[in-house]
């Protein structure tokens, strides 16, 4: 089942390669971000960021993800 509110946070983390950033974007709490994207991964079964200390790096899934994000919320705004 699609969340779009997963999406827009996924976008956000990816963009700021951190999920305290993207919870302060979002006014949401870093374990709510955090949650939403544990969920995501569980719900697509693919492994959206790999995690390390103080950093997420990206994998090829994770690119191919973000760049047909951005062109469906493109897509959207240019309807809207």
């Amino acid at each position: 089942k699609l969340n779009i509110n997963q999406l827009k946070i996924f976008e956000s983390v990816y963009r700021h390669k951190s999920m305290t950033l993207a919870a302060q974007e979002l006014f949401l709490t870093q374990s709510g971000v955090s949650q939403h994207m544990k969920a995501f991964e569980e719900s697509t079964g693919l492994t959206l960021f790999i995690r390390s200390r103080n950093m997420l790096y990206t994998t090829e899934e994770t690119d191919k993800l973000y760049k047909v994000c951005m062109q469906a919320f493109s897509q959207i705004a240019g309807v809207l």
